[in-house]
């Protein structure tokens, strides 16, 4: 299967071979792979793969979306809508409640919606000038760069993360991926460190001279400046600093998808006891999460459909 699998990736996507070396060796078990086949071929498949989210004071299991290919001659035939019927279905036997992905191209958020995921990140890019930038440096922190997993660099990362009302947090697995990717694009890992502990972390790779940070957790503002100002003197004119943003001032980036309703919206009306709700939800994919949600007093109760007029239906 993986063999196969993996031809189905080269025929559909553009990658670099070494990353999808990286990504066949780290990451795909025929147990995360759904498939769809056709005459003893492989015509479309995807995998799951595990990352917890923060919810609030919950953390939560979710099963990312990777790899979904379908091989051209069997496209719009409603094949991929059937391989993400049969992912829902998996997550449901194994007690999952949220799905994301990224969609590889901007038409595909449409694409995706139709299956009942909805665009929750969006991200902005800051661009600092080497020209625009003054920051007086400081011997208060010591600076290292971190090209091998550490329990350290683990520990920060969650800690950071799980201070954010939601989060996406790194397994160990994924950032060992991570690490071993940037190898691959001139990137590590900065750390910050103030009586051998971290107070700052970023995750960089390089373009010529132009720096890239695609996570940027710090204690204070000053160690931020005090990681950028490390970067310029290491011959890069700009940094571009990609952070989580909204929908207003951001791009879209991920979407995320319920699958159990019921579970998130029990957690919701616990933290929030003064919300008032009352809808009904149809979910032609899931039916499961079909009826009445009612949540008050810091409870959501689920009953059968109502047809009153008064209530909003989802």
């Amino acid at each position: 299967m993986k063999a196969e699998v993996r031809k189905l990736w080269d025929c559909c996507f553009n990658d670099n071979p070494e990353f999808t070396d990286l990504y066949f060796s780290k990451r795909y078990t025929d147990e995360r792979n759904i498939a769809i086949e056709k005459e003893n071929k492989v015509i479309s498949a995807l995998q799951l793969l595990p990352y917890p989210i923060t919810f609030y004071n919950s953390i939560l299991q979710s099963w990312y979306i990777s790899g979904a290919a379908t091989y051209p001659e069997y496209r719009n035939q409603g094949v991929m809508k059937e391989l993400i019927r049969k992912s829902f279905y998996r997550m449901q036997q194994n007690d999952i409640p949220l799905s994301t992905l990224i969609p590889a191209d901007d038409w595909l958020f449409n694409y995706y919606e139709k299956s009942g995921f909805a665009t929750v990140f969006y991200s902005a890019t800051q661009i600092t000038k080497k020209s625009d930038f003054i920051h007086p440096p400081s011997n208060t922190y010591k600076i290292k760069l971190q090209t091998e997993y550490n329990k350290e660099i683990q520990h920060y990362l969650d800690k950071k993360l799980k201070e954010k009302k939601s989060a996406i947090l790194h397994p160990k697995e994924d950032l060992e991926v991570v690490l071993a990717d940037l190898s691959l694009v001139n990137g590590f890992i900065i750390t910050l460190e103030k009586k051998d502990k971290i107070v700052g972390l970023a995750i960089v790779w390089r373009k010529e001279d132009r720096a890239y940070i695609n996570e940027l957790l710090t204690d204070s503002k000053e160690i931020e400046r005090e990681l950028f100002y490390y970067l310029f003197s290491k011959n890069v004119s700009e940094i571009h600093n990609i952070q989580a943003s909204n929908q207003k001032e951001g791009k879209p980036l991920g979407m995320l998808r319920i699958i159990n309703v019921k579970q998130i919206l029990d957690i919701y009306a616990a933290v929030n006891p003064e919300i008032s709700l009352q809808f009904n939800l149809t979910d032609p994919l899931l039916e499961e999460n079909n009826g009445f949600y009612d949540l008050r007093n810091g409870t959501c109760n689920i009953n059968s459909i109502q047809k009153d007029a008064n209530h909003k239906t989802l």
